[in-house]
């Protein structure tokens, strides 16, 4: 049965197996490939994204293979039409999403029970699959609305009643759940409890290069009113058979399963409370069916268990209901952008009304699905010190900066090396600050080579006190090592920036599928040309699996991380100073080799982070290009250091500079004295190191 059509935003798809959401597609954008491509529909025009396909998806680990396209057109063409039969049992139909189904209560001959047929535990863990696999009677139907029923006998008698709303210009659709009690009903009897299963089968696009994967989400209220959020990815579930619950402890608000740009959830629809919100607890699982077996049966299955699909599951509170009483439960289920705020920025025929984002936003606490801090130990730490609230705030500064330029140029790509632009321009004075910096340090230290080679020479072996040597050198030459803080101070500055930029990229909606010069996709990466899936450890499939998959590089031949690292090795190499020990040259040539090999990583990076980087490291050096070469007077600097060393020669007059110089060279004195004892203390004990107490004591005397 259909809801929706292609002047709809949403076109849903039900069907009366388990009255149930057979599959959701969201008109407004268009599908993607499992390399992060188009996919057009045999006319060639652009195929709408199906974000619940509704038909078995069978997996293969070749990229190249992409799963057939079950049409199912026929039936979402015209929401007035009658009922489309369907054969599920030959059919290539998936299992349906948001069925009901309910938990045996403790006088239900299928709870499970022991020897004496005592019921076994408080509460059963395993719902009974009957009402998602039986008939539902199609109760009404009409234009936006659709209502199915069916009953539950002995020992509950209860009516339950399914009903599924759409309007036009919303992103979700509304479903509420009710609750009647039949003749023989009788309180205290047939307590019953239902789970509402989430989403199912949603597609991953670009599965060689994501970081992101299914994942599920449940955001909630604690009892302090502040949003909290809980996040599970695939691998976690597999392993945990099912994540743990999440149970009462404020106001559940979502239960969702997102990809990387888009998000299914199921949120409760109402002023509820922790008294009397619908639900008991909320917890993600593997979905396993006849298609998932197809990729266990592949040679890597323990391997790629980021790959399976996931749902969660909402459980409701204990339901005693007394005859004459109707429990109603409404929610809303959203299908949109997992980054909900963007809704704000389609125009024209794709405009959302302000208010229903809003709503999404901070009524359902859709905004936490994205604008929430990373669930792990740096994260809540970040969380601590306000820091994610500030990467948070730079991400939407950058989402609106960037949607503000695109009105004005119509180019995406354009947007981002503007946005590039802006940024530097507003680091330009610290920036070029610290350009002038570093290339005045590089030239002093190129005066005073020939001190800090004879300090090398002569202290080789002592790195202490090279060191403190080299930094007595650097302070009579007028040289200020702690200008190179500056540095820090610059990275420091702009790590807001950079990550928001980055956060934006990976979440935008927008950048998604958008080409720019040979680029197909922003959001992927730039794809130049196909390699095929034959090069071994690099692209062949089994290469994607297993401890070498960090060497996994694709099946594309991409040249802007190319680019990339090759302007970040250049930056490295023209505002490093000249290293002035052994141990700077070892450690320069380990940043260039990690550099090296920081591009293995960096190499399946979307291209619109990559036009980012590119044009940063076009500026940065154009900018140094610019900044006038310091002039040093390398007389002046080496008629400091004799008059340095003259002064520090020269006996010292009067009776408190002789008492510090008596101070500072006994001082001198102990610290070699010092030196000298570890270094006994270090040397292997001689020959003779089993002498008796009275040898070591003459040996002493003697030496005395």
């Amino acid at each position: 049965i259909a809801l929706g059509d292609d002047s709809y935003f949403l076109k849903v798809l039900l069907t009366n197996k388990g009255g149930g959401v057979q599959q959701v597609v969201l008109t407004q954008f268009d599908d993607a490939s499992r390399l992060g491509r188009e996919v057009y529909n045999a006319d060639g025009s652009p195929r709408q994204l199906h974000l619940i396909p509704g038909y078995k998806r069978p997996w293969k680990p070749e990229l190249s293979f992409e799963p057939e396209y079950v049409d199912l057109k026929a039936t979402l063409s015209d929401p007035k039409a009658k009922p489309a039969k369907m054969d599920f049992s030959e059919s290539k139909l998936s299992a349906p999403s948001y069925v009901m189904l309910h938990y045996p209560s403790r006088d239900d001959p299928r709870r499970a029970r022991d020897d004496k047929g005592e019921v076994i535990g408080d509460d059963d863990n395993y719902p009974l699959a009957e009402l998602g696999d039986r008939t539902w009677t199609v109760a009404s139907i009409e234009p936006g609305r659709v209502v199915f029923e069916t009953e539950v006998g002995a020992p509950y008698f209860l009516t339950l009643r399914k009903t599924f709303t759409l309007a036009p210009k919303d992103y979700d659709f509304k479903f509420n759940v009710e609750i009647e009690p039949l003749p023989g009903h009788a309180k205290g009897m047939g307590a019953f409890r239902y789970q509402i299963v989430g989403p199912l089968g949603m597609p991953i696009e670009g599965e060689w290069y994501t970081t992101t994967y299914r994942t599920a989400y449940v955001g909630w209220s604690d009892a302090a009113g502040k949003a909290r959020r809980a996040v599970e990815d695939p691998t976690s579930i597999h392993y945990k058979s099912g994540s743990d619950k999440i149970p009462r402890g404020g106001v559940f608000h979502y239960a969702a399963v997102g990809t990387q740009f888009f998000a299914s959830a199921i949120a409760p629809d109402g002023d509820y409370t922790e008294r009397d919100q619908p639900w008991e607890y909320v917890r993600a699982t593997r979905e396993y069916d006849a298609a998932q077996a197809a990729i266990d049966g592949e040679v890597y299955a323990s391997e790629n268990a980021f790959l399976y699909d996931i749902s969660v599951r909402a459980v409701s509170t204990l339901l005693d209901i007394a005859p004459g009483e109707t429990v109603r439960h409404n929610y809303i289920i959203y299908n949109g952008p997992m980054k909900v705020g963007l809704l704000r920025q389609l125009e024209g025929a794709r405009a959302v009304d302000p208010e229903l984002v809003q709503n999404y936003q901070v009524k359902y606490q859709l905004a936490t699905l994205t604008d929430y801090h990373s669930p792990h130990f740096f994260g809540r730490f970040a969380n601590a010190i306000y820091w994610a609230d500030i990467v948070i705030f730079m991400t939407n500064v950058m989402h609106s900066l960037l949607g503000f330029l695109h009105s004005l140029v119509g180019s995406w790509g354009l947007s981002i090396m503007l946005t590039t632009v802006m940024v530097k321009l507003c680091l330009i004075v610290p920036s070029r600050r610290q350009q002038a910096i570093n290339m005045k340090m590089q030239a002093q230290i190129k005066t005073i080579k020939p001190q800090l080679d004879e300090l090398q020479a002569k202290y080789k072996d002592n790195f202490m006190e090279l060191s403190q040597e080299k930094a007595k050198l650097f302070k009579k030459a007028g040289i200020r090592q702690s200008a190179q803080m500056g540095g820090c101070l610059l990275l420091f500055l702009q790590m807001p920036i950079l990550m928001g930029l980055y956060f934006c990229l990976q979440e935008s909606i927008f950048f998604r599928l958008t080409p720019f010069l040979w680029m197909q996709n922003l959001a992927a990466p730039d794809m130049l040309a196909w390699w095929g899936e034959g090069i071994p450890f690099i692209s062949t499939p089994s290469a994607r699996f297993g401890s070498l998959s960090f060497l996994y590089l694709g099946p594309f031949f991409n040249i802007l991380p190319l680019a990339a690292v090759s302007l970040f090795y250049l930056q490295q190499k023209f505002t490093m100073p000249p290293p002035t020990d052994d141990m700077q040259v070892t450690q320069q040539k380990m940043m260039k080799y990690m550099l090296a090999f920081s591009a293995l990583f960096f190499y399946k990076v979307a291209a619109g982070l990559c036009v980012y980087f590119i044009v940063s490291g076009l500026w940065s050096l154009l900018e140094r290009k610019l900044i006038p070469k310091p002039k040093i007077d390398e007389d002046a600097v080496q008629r400091a250091l004799a008059a340095n060393k003259e002064a520090a020669d020269a006996k010292p007059t009067g009776w408190l500079a002789r008492k510090l110089a008596d101070a500072k060279e006994r001082m001198e004195e102990m610290q070699k004295q010092s030196e000298n004892t570890r270094q006994i203390r270090n040397d292997p004990k001689p020959e003779n190191g089993n002498q008796s107490r009275a040898e070591r004591r003459a040996a002493k005397k003697k030496k005395k």
